[in-house]
Parts: C-alpha cells; sequence; structure tokens
C-alpha cells in the first residue's frame, strides 16, 4: 500500500456513545467549476431554487434539487459531493467561488434567492443571528441579571461584549439594545 495516497482518519470516541468528541468543520469545497454546475442544475435566482436539468440516480430532470438538513441550510450533491445551495448560489451567479462566508440577509438560512446572499466575514455573519431559543427576554441584547433584578443590555463586537446599562422595564432594555447593535453591527444588524 503506497504511504503516501493514503489518509487515515483518526477519531476520539467516548466511551458512553462511541460518538466522535469533537467534530472538526469541513474544509469547503470548491472543485466544482460554473460549467459543471450549470450543466447539471439550473438556479431561478427570484426563487433561490435549484432544478435539475439531467436524470439520475432516482433523481429526475426539471425536480427541486437540494434537501432541508436540521440546521435549516439546503445541501444539494453535484458530481457525488453535497455543497451548500447558498454557496452554489453565488457560484452560479457571479462565476466565482465566495471567498469567506455568504450571509443569508434576512436570517432564514433556506432562503437561497440572490437578493438575500451577501458576502461576508465570521463576524459579520455572526451579527446576523437570530436572538437564541433559550433567551429569557426574547430580545437580542437584553438579558435578565439575576444578582440586580433588571434587565441587562450587552452588544458583542468581534469578541468584545459592551455593555449598556440595567433596566428595569423591558421595552426600555429592548431600545437601547436595538439602537446600540445597529451602532455597532451597521448593515448586519439583527434586531428582531
Amino acid at each position: 500500500m503506497n504511504a503516501a495516497k493514503t489518509k487515515i482518519l483518526i477519531v476520539h470516541v467516548t466511551k458512553k456513545s462511541n460518538m466522535p468528541t469533537k467534530m472538526k468543520r469541513s474544509p469547503i469545497k470548491k472543485d466544482l467549476t460554473v460549467e459543471q454546475l450549470k450543466a447539471k442544475l439550473f438556479y431561478d435566482p427570484e426563487t433561490g431554487l435549484f432544478t435539475r436539468k439531467v436524470s439520475g440516480h432516482g433523481k429526475m430532470a426539471g425536480e427541486v434539487a437540494g434537501t432541508k438538513t436540521g440546521n435549516g441550510y439546503i445541501h444539494i450533491m453535484v458530481n457525488g459531493r453535497h455543497y451548500l445551495a447558498h454557496r452554489l448560489a453565488w457560484l452560479y451567479v457571479f462565476g466565482d467561488w465566495p471567498p469567506n462566508y455568504i450571509d443569508h440577509i434576512n436570517g432564514i438560512n433556506d432562503d437561497n434567492r440572490i437578493a438575500n446572499l451577501r458576502l461576508a466575514t465570521a463576524v459579520e455573519n455572526g451579527m446576523n443571528r437570530r436572538v437564541k431559543k433559550t433567551s429569557k427576554s426574547q430580545i437580542k441584547g437584553v438579558y435578565w441579571c439575576c444578582q440586580t433584578g433588571k434587565w441587562k443590555v450587552d452588544v458583542t463586537v468581534k469578541g468584545k461584549t459592551h455593555g449598556f446599562g440595567r433596566y428595569s422595564d423591558i421595552n426600555e432594555a429592548a431600545e437601547v439594545a436595538a439602537r446600540e447593535t445597529k451602532r455597532l453591527h451597521g448593515e448586519f444588524a439583527r434586531v428582531e
């Protein structure tokens, strides 16, 4: 066996579940060309949907391509490899792979209309995240402070948290959080 051509994947498993303890993010695949993509799929920039041009592997020409995953993104198989639909949309329209992240402007991960997609850094993409479902306030940037019994306003930018006070009234805290989030996050601000 040629050692240079052999790849070995080592995964640490826990004793209880035999599941990997830490998963690494896969490198972004950029081996597909725009020509290959357009030969297999048609993309409608108004709807954000891809349809198949050719039949094969149980899929019919004219069928909508892709599968929605648990995190809400659409994955599409092309030439035996899975790709994120929003990255394929960018390649289809602009002819080049996006250099970094693609941000869904409205925060809906399966809305792949080209008007809803924009280039972003990791920080900018994080700024456009929705409020966590576990948030007590359900307002981005507003947290309950058990020590003071008030609503606390914090906005994070590039890993640094900026505090904007504590408020008895959640509506007042929400107004401050929205104003400061817009100021600090700019066009990537999500205040809902």
